[in-house]
């Protein structure tokens, strides 16, 4: 089992943007007919959001970082467990500042409480159109957690090690489009695929680098 051997958070701190993996990571859990060797381009009527990977100390001197299930409902993203996020809005300072107002408003996360540590590469998603632009942000200490009732029905808190030692195996997913092969990066009690897999599939490849 792959453990950490020095601080992940000096060096995430310390990345590089020529440093992200972006397309060859995200390519490793694109479903079927999602995104080929061309790779989806992003449009310009894209719309833009925001996701956030917030990494916080838990009790065992390690690091956890909380996914979300999104509650029921008729988006094309319901009921799937992701990273908290949402759309830009216009009165949003920058896509950071979106990042941690949806991370406020879905698990109760102050603002105030996060530390921003670095971006992600961007990823579209032609089903909503949205490209998201994902980053990493790290609380000092453990923030108290508060799911919105109304877009969160489940919390989970995944030990940041885990996405060292994760299983990829590819299932049939049925979604409002019909049903596809997707692969899926499972733990021990959980199941991704899709955006979030992808998105964590690059911050991964970057821990690897940081063992």
């Amino acid at each position: 089992m792959l453990i950490f051997e020095t601080n992940p958070i000096e060096k995430l701190r310390n990345l590089s943007p020529d440093k992200l993996s972006g397309k060859k990571s995200h390519l490793k859990f694109a479903p079927s007919g999602r995104i080929r060797a061309d790779y989806t381009p992003e449009p310009s009527g894209a719309r833009k959001s925001a996701v956030m990977i917030l990494i916080c100390p838990d009790n065992s001197g390690g690091y956890t970082f909380p996914l979300i299930q999104r509650s029921k409902d008729k988006s094309a993203h319901s009921e799937q467990i992701s990273l908290p996020g949402g759309k830009y809005e216009l009165y949003d300072k920058d896509l950071f500042d979106t990042a941690l107002r949806e991370t406020y408003e879905e698990i109760g996360v102050e603002t105030a409480d996060v530390n921003l540590i670095t971006q992600l590469s961007t990823l579209y998603i032609p089903v909503s159109n949205f490209s998201v632009f994902p980053f990493v942000g790290f609380c000092p200490e453990t923030p108290e957690f508060r799911p919105s009732g109304n877009e969160v029905s489940t919390l989970f808190h995944i030990p940041l090690a885990e996405l060292l030692n994760f299983r990829k195996e590819t299932k049939s997913v049925n979604t409002i489009y019909g049903t596809i092969d997707a692969p899926f990066m499972c733990f021990e009690h959980l199941e991704l695929w899709g955006a979030t897999a992808m998105i964590l599939q690059e911050f991964s490849d970057i821990l690897r680098t940081s063992i």
